[in-house]
């Protein structure tokens, strides 16, 4: 059973079993699913008669999952292997969209990967919510050198407690370069071709700093309750259930990041020493 945290793993989870106990798929497909440790290990076990597959392009966090998670119904794919696969019903991206350099592209390709009524679950995190700002500040400190010493003393502090496993969700080093608005997301969610059949926030605060504040199980569940009461822009992060407009948007859509996009892709970029 997952833990409450400040980044609401366990709502996530729930949300999604809920959506997968309402639509009854056959075959579930995760795309970006990393070490499996986050979603796809906690679903295989809950639906034991449902076909699972996980797949991610870093080669090493699929290795993980292979190795650590025996489930008969969970397979782990490279992106390859989906052109072996029939379309699915329910395809899950979560926290993936804000890593993918053409988000546009990220979309319209899982909507291929879909049947004609498939769903597609879709989490990422605000762009200008708590999360990305505490993270925009702990760039900053790292980058001017400052962030050391602040570990040493959240390390005094805060010591990492056992049982959480949401630290190696992944095993590339892929930070974020995208960073949405509500707007945006709309957006993009109706150029690509899907519409909105719900939508969900996560938690209010989670990130740097607030990992060190937020301590307590009544503390995070009321984190996680009180995001569902909360304007949408003031959350640090969502999940939206998509499906398929009947008709295609006239026109391509290109995503292009704005200034402050650009500007914190460069930021995370550099904090994480990635060309």
């Amino acid at each position: 059973m997952l833990s409450i945290d400040s980044y609401g793993l366990a709502k996530r989870v729930k949300y999604i079993k809920r959506t997968i106990e309402r639509l009854k798929p056959k075959v579930i497909l995760e795309f970006g699913c990393g070490t499996g440790n986050n979603v796809l290990a906690h679903l295989a076990e809950l639906f034991p008669d449902i076909g699972f597959v996980g797949v991610d392009s870093d080669c090493a966090s699929i290795e993980y999952a292979r190795k650590n998670h025996k489930a008969r119904n969970l397979v782990f794919e490279l992106p390859a292997a989906l052109e072996h696969y029939p379309r699915f019903d329910l395809i899950i991206a979560t926290e993936v969209i804000e890593h993918v350099e053409e988000p546009d592209c990220f979309l319209r390709y899982l909507k291929e990967q879909l049947t004609k009524d498939g769903r597609l679950i879709l989490t990422l995190p605000n762009g200008y919510g708590p999360f990305e700002m505490a993270s925009m500040i702990e760039g900053i400190l790292h980058l001017t050198g400052i962030l050391p010493i602040i570990r040493k003393v959240k390390l005094a502090v805060n010591r990492p407690r056992p049982g959480n496993t949401w630290r190696t969700d992944t095993l590339a080093i892929s930070p974020h370069i995208n960073f949405f608005s509500t707007r945006e997301i709309r957006r993009l969610i109706g150029a690509t071709g899907f519409k909105i059949a719900h939508q969900r926030p996560r938690t209010f605060l989670c990130g740097f700093g607030f990992d060190t504040l937020l301590r307590g199980q009544a503390i995070l569940s009321y984190n996680a309750r009180v995001a569902d009461y909360l304007p949408q822009v003031c959350t640090s992060g969502w999940m939206f259930l998509l499906e398929k407009q009947e008709e295609m948007p006239h026109g391509v859509y290109r995503y292009q990041r704005n200034f402050y996009g650009r500007w914190r892709k460069y930021l995370n970029l550099k904090r994480w020493k990635v060309k």
